[in-house]
């Protein structure tokens, strides 16, 4: 699920990555946030789905990364069992270097700061406003594939 609207929590990319952020840093394991840009339409999602996208907007995808063993492994929590049976990526987290989306360019931490920490209420206001028909059409596509498994 995604969410429809701005500051309106849905169990998707980014909740539950701060959630795992959350959890991983209370047990002292150094985490840290990624963002990406990827593209809905190299998804598993119905054509009839995607063709509702925006042409006009950045799609970002947030995950998070964990340094377990000296090593930066990717941790990302956005898919489950049941959205990989759908043809979704799942993320093995001992040690994969993948999202579990294609992405076509990961920022630097600088500027993920610099562009995601200074997002205004208007631009967010904008984005949902555009892609609402495709996010409100995911939910009930994703929702009903997830019932029939």
């Amino acid at each position: 699920m995604v969410s429809t609207e701005a500051n309106v929590k849905a169990p998707n990319c980014y909740f539950k990555g701060m959630e795992l952020i959350e959890t991983y840093a209370r047990l002292g394991v150094p985490v840290r946030a990624k963002v990406a840009i990827f593209d809905w339409k190299k998804s598993p999602i119905p054509s009839h789905i995607t063709d509702l996208i925006s042409n006009d907007i950045t799609h970002t995808h947030f995950y998070v990364e964990a340094l377990i063993d000296n090593d930066w492994r990717t941790l990302d929590p956005s898919i489950d069992p049941k959205s990989e049976k759908l043809g979704f990526r799942m993320v093995d987290f001992k040690g994969d270097e993948n999202s579990c989306f294609e992405l076509s360019h990961v920022f630097s931490d600088h500027d993920q700061a610099e562009r995601y920490l200074n997002i205004t209420d208007q631009e967010k206001i904008i984005y949902f406003q555009k892609m609402k028909p495709f996010l409100k059409a995911f939910n009930e596509w994703i929702e009903a594939e997830r019932a029939k498994l």
